[in-house]
C-alpha cells in the first residue's frame, strides 16, 4: 500500500504534541503498528492505518518515520531483541549448562516464530534485505546468530581465535536449521499435535545437537 507523501512541515494536533513533547508518540505508533502487522499482515501496514489505530493525525508518524520502511525497521528491530529474548529464556530453563541448553534455545526460537507468525517473516523477509539507514535495527539482526554462536564456542569448547572458522560455520548451520524448521511450522509444512510437539521438537534439536558432539566439536 502506497502512503500519501506528506510536507516537511507536518501540522500536530493538540493531542499529538502532547504525545510527542512526552515520548509517547513513537512508542505508541509502533505499538499500533506491531498490532495491524499481526492482525491484518504487512500489506494492511502504511503510516496513514498506523495513525489510525494509535488515534493521532495522518501527519503523527511522521514525526518519527519518514516512510513504511522506517516504521517496518523499528517493528523488525522490537521483533529481534524480543527472539532474542525467548531464546535466552528457554536456554536458561536448562540451566544454561550443555547440548540440552542448545536444544532449549532452539525450542524458544520456533515458540517465538510460532507466535509471531508476520512479524517472524518480516524480521526475515526481503521487505528490508538492503535497509541501512536505521543502525539500532542493523545490530538487532545479529543478535540472534550472535547468541547461537558465543553458546556454540562454549560447547565445543575450542580457542575462540584458533577455531574462530568453525565456530562461525557451526553458528551458522545450526540457524540455518533452526530458521529452517520455524519457517516450515510457521507455514503449515510440518503439522504435529500440541500434546506431541515439545517432545517432537526435543527429539529433533537433540539429534542435530548430537551431530555436534562428534561432528564439528571433535574437528
Amino acid at each position: 500500500m502506497k502512503d500519501i507523501l506528506i510536507s516537511t512541515e507536518v501540522t500536530e494536533t493538540d493531542d499529538d504534541a502532547r504525545a510527542y513533547h512526552h515520548g509517547d508518540l513513537r512508542n505508541a505508533l509502533l505499538a499500533a503498528a506491531l498490532e495491524i502487522l499481526e492482525s491484518d499482515g504487512l500489506d494492511a501496514m502504511s503510516l496513514r492505518a498506523v495513525a489510525r489505530r494509535a488515534g493521532v493525525s495522518q501527519a503523527a508518524p511522521y514525526h518519527h518515520f519518514k516512510d513504511k520502511r522506517a516504521i517496518m525497521a523499528a517493528a523488525a528491530t522490537v521483533g529481534h531483541i524480543k527472539l532474542a529474548e525467548t531464546a535466552r529464556q528457554f536456554r536458561d530453563q536448562s540451566g544454561g549448562k550443555g547440548y540440552a541448553s542448545l536444544i532449549r534455545m532452539g525450542g524458544g526460537y520456533v515458540a517465538f516464530a510460532k507466535d509471531n507468525p508476520n512479524l517472524f517473516r518480516l524480521m526475515f523477509g526481503p521487505e528490508l534485505t538492503d535497509y541501512t539507514e536505521d543502525a539500532k535495527y542493523q545490530d538487532s539482526t545479529k543478535l540472534g546468530i550472535d547468541m547461537i554462536t558465543d553458546l556454540l564456542a562454549e560447547l565445543m569448547d575450542v580457542d575462540a581465535d584458533v577455531g574462530k572458522d568453525a565456530i562461525e560455520s557451526s553458528g551458522l548451520t545450526s540457524w540455518c536449521f533452526v530458521h529452517g524448521l520455524a519457517m516450515l511450522i510457521v507455514d503449515n509444512k510440518i503439522v504435529c499435535p500440541d500434546t506431541s510437539e515439545p517432545a517432537f521438537l526435543e527429539f529433533i534439536f537433540k539429534m542435530f545437537a548430537i551431530a555436534y558432539t562428534s561432528g564439528p566439536a571433535a574437528a
